[in-house]
């Protein structure tokens, strides 16, 4: 499946790249992530490793997606993810949980 089939994508445009940051103190994991997603035409996808890496990305780059991984070592608390829906605006979040009962809902 073509990434211009994804309606989830839609915005991005078969033209422009789209683009992918991994939040994840498990440096390996998040670049294992980003290489697989790679593999496919048309993505983009940076790895950073700490909340504050994290910021500093969003406040510099536009992303299509960020995948943050909720187990980083500062706790990720309610504030916090209020302070990243903020920063990431209408960019589309995917949260990993190691709880399975744990939800979130970004916008």
């Amino acid at each position: 499946m073509d990434h211009a089939e994804w309606p989830f994508f839609s915005a991005a445009g078969a033209d422009k790249p789209i683009r992918i940051l991994i939040a994840d103190d498990h440096r390996l994991g998040a670049e294992a992530m980003a290489a697989v997603i790679k593999l496919r035409d048309g993505y983009e996808v940076d790895c950073v490793s700490t909340l504050n890496e994290l910021f500093k990305r969003l406040n510099g780059d536009t992303y299509d997606l960020v995948v943050l991984d909720t187990s980083m070592p500062l706790p990720l608390s309610v504030p916090y993810l209020q302070k990243i829906s903020t920063a990431i605006g209408d960019t589309r979040l995917f949260l990993l949980f190691d709880e399975p009962n744990m939800v979130f809902q970004h916008k």
